[in-house]
């Protein structure tokens, strides 16, 4: 049981990333649309964070933080 769960720990410990789009700026947060739905999410930056409106970032999806900006590439979904 100690090899699972020390190789849940290496899984978990990593971030899970993720790519938004930045779609309004609101103090310490940003308000994002996400690339696969589109969906709105507040998203934090604690590294500094020049941000701006229409910005694509690559973000956490466990703590919802900025982990830093991403190429700027459009996203389509395939229907299967």
């Amino acid at each position: 049981m100690t090899q699972f769960t020390d190789s849940l720990r290496r899984y978990y410990r990593h971030p899970q990333r993720a790519i938004a789009t930045i779609t309004a700026v609101d103090g310490i947060s940003y308000i994002a649309s996400t690339a696969e739905a589109g969906d709105s999410i507040t998203l934090t930056a604690s590294y500094g964070g020049n941000y701006a409106v229409g910005d694509s970032v690559f973000y956490d999806v466990k703590t919802r933080e900025i982990l830093g900006k991403s190429p700027a590439t459009h996203w389509t979904d395939i229907y299967v």
